[in-house]
C-alpha cells in the first residue's frame, strides 16, 4: 500500500489543525498536531501496550508510505525500544533515536511521527504508527490508513 505520510513536515511549537493533502479525495479532517519529547512518546507508547491497542506501522521516505499495512500489538523490549510483530515481520522503534517526534489526534486516530533520526542521513525517512482510538477491528483499518496516509 503506497501513500503520503501523516501530514506536511513543519515544526509545530503548539497545536496546529492539519487539513487534507492536496488532490485527496478524502474528506478533510481536523487533526491536531504537536512536538513531545522521546519520554512522552514512551508513555503514549506505554499506554497502547497496557491497552493491547492494535497499532500501525509505516515506514515512510520523501512522504510515501510502504508497508502501512503491518498492524499488530506493540510490546516493550526495554526502556525506549518498542517491538510491532506482525505475520512474519518484526519492527522495531527507539523513541531516544529520532530529533523530532510529533504527535498527531483528530476525533478517531491518534499517531506518532518519528523523524530526522540521528545519524542517518536519508532525507525524508520516517516512521508513523498510529491507533484508532475506538478499538475497530481489522477490517475496519482500511478506511483509516488511507484517511491517516492521504
Amino acid at each position: 500500500m503506497l501513500g503520503l505520510c501523516l501530514a506536511p513536515r513543519r515544526r509545530p511549537t503548539e497545536l496546529q489543525p492539519l487539513g487534507q493533502a492536496a488532490g485527496s479525495t478524502v474528506a478533510a479532517v481536523e487533526m491536531e498536531s504537536k512536538q513531545i519529547s522521546a519520554n512522552e512518546a514512551d508513555e503514549i507508547l506505554q499506554k497502547w501496550v497496557t491497552q493491547s491497542q492494535r497499532v500501525c506501522f509505516a515506514v515512510c521516505v520523501g512522504g510515501i508510505a510502504w508497508h502501512s499495512h503491518w498492524v499488530g500489538t506493540l510490546r516493550s523490549a526495554s526502556m525506549g525500544r518498542w517491538v510491532l510483530t506482525a505475520g512474519h515481520t518484526t519492527n522495531m522503534l527507539c523513541t531516544n533515536q529520532y530529533q523530532e517526534i510529533i504527535q498527531t489526534e483528530d476525533d478517531d486516530l491518534v499517531g506518532l511521527r518519528f523523524a530526522q533520526p540521528h545519524g542517518f542521513t536519508v532525507q525524508g525517512f520516517e516512521v508513523d504508527l498510529f491507533v484508532e482510538k475506538h478499538d475497530g477491528h481489522e477490517e475496519q483499518y482500511g478506511p483509516l490508513i488511507n484517511r491517516i496516509i492521504q
